[in-house]
């Protein structure tokens, strides 16, 4: 069998695909972005958490382009980080001005940020149901303090980071304490219609450990 070479020229190559890329219809650059409805979050963090960024003109080397689908999927980027700082029913949308004879773009991000979910009431007790602080390990004092100190309070807006933010600290307030192996069992009750989120944690204790006598030789 025969084997065949590519012989075409390097300069025929070249001019074919300098033919195929004026072909190929450019993107289009991102001019600006501009944001409404967002009272809460700042311009500056939703760019962060987004793909589509406009262009610093007249830096054209570092030109952003236009990617409908990256914009479409933006918006849930958008709506996720509100979720997480509390604004369950938070929307965001856009609306693309493309300029007659021109390969720009301005983009405009409309967010309704809705109502947000409030912590209505914080219940932590023992597995048995009685108080954490019924513990022989467990000061009261102590107990009530850590309480003050933590982020998830009742009355603030429920975010999800303040409440994984809990949730480790407690079981790391009763790891201190001789309970390494406890466990929170529970969670959260978010009412989207009532605007309010209820959290319910029982703590079981798991084993008591103690460390012996530590020795450095």
């Amino acid at each position: 069998a025969e084997t065949q070479f590519d012989t075409e020229a390097p300069g025929a190559i070249e001019e074919r695909a300098n033919q195929e890329e004026k072909a190929t219809p450019k993107k289009p650059v991102v001019k600006s972005i501009t944001w409404i409805g967002n009272e809460t979050i700042s311009h500056r963090t939703l760019r962060a958490h987004i793909l589509t960024q406009s262009t610093t003109f007249p830096l054209f080397w570092v030109a952003h382009k236009f990617r409908e689908d990256d914009l479409a999927g933006d918006m849930d980027r958008i709506t996720a980080l509100y979720r997480l700082r509390g604004y369950n029913q938070a929307k965001a949308s856009y609306s693309v001005a493309r300029e007659e004879g021109s390969r720009t773009v301005a983009i405009e991000i409309r967010i309704e940020e809705g109502a947000p979910i409030h912590t209505d009431q914080v219940g932590i007790r023992l597995a048995n149901g009685h108080p954490i602080s019924s513990h022989p390990l467990i000061e009261d004092v102590a107990w009530n303090d850590f309480l003050e100190s933590i982020q998830l309070q009742q009355g603030e807006i429920f975010e999800l980071n303040d409440y994984r933010e809990a949730r480790a600290k407690i079981l790391a307030f009763v790891a201190e304490r001789g309970l390494p192996e406890a466990s929170l069992v529970g969670g959260a009750e978010v009412d989207l219609r009532l605007h309010r989120a209820i959290v319910d944690w029982q703590l079981v204790p798991g084993r008591q450990i103690r460390l012996g006598e530590v020795r450095i030789s």
